[in-house]
């Protein structure tokens, strides 16, 4: 008997995306690789570094909780864990800001 066939299997897709700096065209084509995705089957989808914006670090931090929200609704909608790969963010954990205007890269992973 064949161990194997009697595992469940994770099937994960890994996006690569040409992020620049404008966000809404980022997001737009990270919920299309998301839907496309979850219709070819992944359970897990694995955004690339700095999937949200290229070269704006400061002004996606400032976006933090709503792009973090948008990417929780599309791993909702279409039933998938999303890893993103790095999104910035002007605050630590506890909600203190981080120092000397620097940032801190996430990369959460959130659940359908």
């Amino acid at each position: 008997m064949n161990d194997q066939a009697n595992k469940p299997h994770l099937v994960t897709a890994a996006i690569q995306m040409n992020s620049q700096q404008d966000i809404e065209k980022n997001v737009a084509a990270i919920k299309s690789a998301i839907s496309d995705a979850s219709h070819q089957g992944a359970h897990l989808v694995v955004l690339p570094e700095n999937c949200c914006s290229m070269g704006e670090q400061f002004a996606t931090a400032e976006r933090f909780d709503a792009l973090s929200a948008t990417i929780a609704n599309y791993a909702s909608t279409y039933g998938v864990y999303v890893l993103a790969g790095s999104l910035p963010c002007l605050y630590r954990p506890d909600g203190v800001i981080v120092p000397d205007g620097r940032l801190r890269q996430v990369s959460p992973t959130i659940c359908p």
